[in-house]
């Protein structure tokens, strides 16, 4: 009965968005889908202009920004929008209607950096790569590091790959953190199964999963070791982080919190929520059930498609693991 009264009350509000292409602001967009993700470095967008777009004060609207300006959604009920995405135009489609494809890492694919540390720490080669950024990440002495024809992007894959630390920007700040410690500072929202749209949400126990975690570090004899915590079983699935690791105690804490990510009791999947709340990739989500009550837990959010059209706007939010 709720979940029937709230969609009865969702269809006074009309939908309402704002859209920033360059100099140019749009009221009337068919639609748009924004895809943001901590395993990915920014957000992505698709928007597609409306078909009566034709003429912008008597010139054709493509006329009027071009790949590389700023683009910006906000979105909303009854005008009062929220900013969902920031970014840069990265394509302009030549069919009818237009899709306009954006990504906030556009710049940072385009620029080029050559660098070459003896002993380098993590901030401070993402400060030589990204000028006028605010930079939030943990205490890593990388070592000898080398920066060779290589864009900010690029720079950000090979310490993603390498040390196993995520990058995730938000506006002019970076954050670079292993993928447990992104839920620190972020929103908290509630979804009770009962009053969504949809979920395909599957409940497990951390017994179910066969998984183990290695960490490889370097101690200072210059030895090689390996700490590694979860399933004794010889055909487990191995996951395997290179960190700067100083002593078997600081690997072992990582191992864990890595595994505890991956098994748990608690569930997997997507859930399917109305525009508001806003929730967002990094984001805690707490999900409850009227139906099985003792299943209430927090989640990391993974991704989020937010999806606006003329029939409605929803969120699909997918899960990463259970916080608490």
């Amino acid at each position: 009965m709720k979940i029937l009264k709230l969609i009865c009350l969702m269809a006074y509000l009309n939908l309402t968005a704002l859209v920033t292409l360059g100099n140019v602001q749009l009221q009337n967009i068919s639609e748009c889908e924004i895809t943001e993700s901590i395993n990915e470095f920014s957000d992505k967008a698709k928007i597609t202009i409306a078909r009566n777009y034709q003429q912008l004060a008597n010139t054709p609207v493509l006329d009027n920004f071009k790949v590389g300006d700023a683009a910006t959604i906000a979105l909303g009920y009854n005008g009062t929008n929220n900013i969902e995405f920031n970014g840069y135009i990265n394509e302009i489609g030549a069919d009818a209607p237009v899709v306009i494809e954006c990504d906030e890492m556009y710049h940072l694919r385009q620029n080029n950096f050559i660098k070459s540390y003896k002993s380098a720490t993590l901030l401070q080669v993402l400060t030589d790569v990204l000028p006028g950024y605010t930079i939030k990440c943990p205490t890593v002495n990388l070592g000898k590091f080398n920066i060779d024809n290589a864009s900010t992007y690029k720079v950000l894959t090979q310490i993603k790959q390498d040390y196993g630390l995520y990058s995730k920007f938000y506006d002019k700040t970076l954050i670079v953190d292993f993928i447990y410690a992104f839920n620190s500072n972020n929103a908290v929202h509630t979804y009770t199964t009962e009053y969504v749209k949809t979920n395909n949400l599957k409940y497990k126990r951390a017994a179910d999963y066969n998984v183990k975690v290695k960490v490889k570090l370097t101690m200072p004899n210059g030895k090689d070791e390996t700490v590694e915590t979860g399933s004794t079983k010889d055909n487990a699935a191995v996951t395997t982080i290179n960190f700067p690791a100083k002593t078997t105690a600081e690997a072992k804490k990582i191992a864990d919190a890595n595994y505890k990510k991956i098994a748990y009791d608690g569930y997997t999947g997507t859930i399917t929520g109305f525009g508001v709340p806003l929730v967002h990739s990094g984001d805690t989500l707490i999900i409850k059930s009227l139906q099985y009550p003792e299943r209430e837990g927090s989640y990391l959010v993974e991704k989020v498609v937010t999806k606006f059209e003329e029939g409605g706007w929803e969120r699909i939010v997918h899960l990463a693991f259970k916080v608490a």
